[in-house]
């Protein structure tokens, strides 16, 4: 859903990002206090969950603005190419070396990336004025997104509760966005109308809380592997409702490099799954 409650908010999409996180961070902080108080807290553990927010703060501004350039299909796709960002990150960084069969997903995935940015339009209904702009704007909320995740995990390993992470990861990257719009001369309060912000809560509440919540929450009692492969079905998802919403119909570059860039992701995933086995 935040892909379409995204396009009914008629905001930039900074200042999408910088309230949907102060919504957020103000809803989850009686949780925040209490996740605190039974955490083992480091200084550490707070310098990770600050740096996971800075990435999480510039995720979501990069992610959001590329709904204004491309099509939610393209969008969406090359957003959820996290997998791919983090064997990258793991092989560069902590010298885990990927084995050929990931190296081989790596390069279906880079394959289906190439065919959705020689769509020129993005969209058959004409939706993505600047579509290679947005194409790589979306790829940079994946790279973030990705920087978010590990040092997400590694600030959970010193002793922080997950509701004490994500409330201090969720203001670090409130803060992080709030001179944004002011650097950018964007108003932080409009004119917008009062709708925007109706959907900006919607976003917060359904999007960040309940929808983040919950796959962090399944991730107890279900194999990370199933998670990861139904989040595939997001685009798929997204672009549906695009389509029934907005009548936009992606380009059939778009959708055939999507599904070529989802089923390299795929292979990535199984793989590593192999590997843990």
């Amino acid at each position: 859903m935040s892909a379409i409650f995204i396009r009914l908010t008629e905001a930039p999409g900074t200042v999408i990002a910088l309230y949907r996180l102060v919504f957020a961070s103000a809803l989850v902080l009686p949780v925040t206090v209490r996740g605190l108080r039974r955490s083992r807290i480091t200084a550490r553990g707070i310098w990770l969950s600050l740096a996971a927010g800075l990435f999480l703060g510039w995720h979501f501004a990069t992610w959001i603005t590329s709904l204004e350039y491309t099509s939610v299909a393209a969008s969406m796709t090359f957003v959820n190419s996290s997998p791919l960002w983090i064997v990258l990150l793991g092989w560069l960084f902590l010298k885990e070396r990927p084995g050929r069969t990931v190296s081989a997903g790596v390069l279906v995935a880079a394959a289906g990336g190439v065919l959705i940015s020689l769509d020129s339009t993005g969209a058959g209904s004409g939706s993505a004025p600047a579509p290679l702009a947005g194409n790589l704007l979306a790829l940079s909320g994946a790279l973030f997104v990705s920087m978010n995740m590990l040092l997400g995990r590694a600030a959970q390993r010193t002793g922080l509760s997950l509701l004490a992470y994500s409330g201090i990861s969720y203001l670090a990257a409130a803060l992080t966005l709030l001179p944004v719009p002011w650097l950018l001369g964007q108003p932080y309060y409009g004119p917008y109308p009062a709708s925007a912000f109706f959907w900006i809560v919607a976003l917060a509440i359904v999007s960040q809380l309940i929808g983040h919540t919950t796959m962090n929450y399944s991730l107890r009692f279900l194999d990370p592997t199933l998670i990861a492969t139904v989040l595939l079905l997001e685009p798929v998802v997204a672009s549906l409702l695009a389509l029934a919403v907005f009548g936009e119909l992606p380009g059939l570059l778009t959708a055939a490099g999507g599904a070529v860039l989802l089923g390299g992701i795929r292979i990535v995933i199984a793989s590593q799954n192999r590997g843990r086995l």
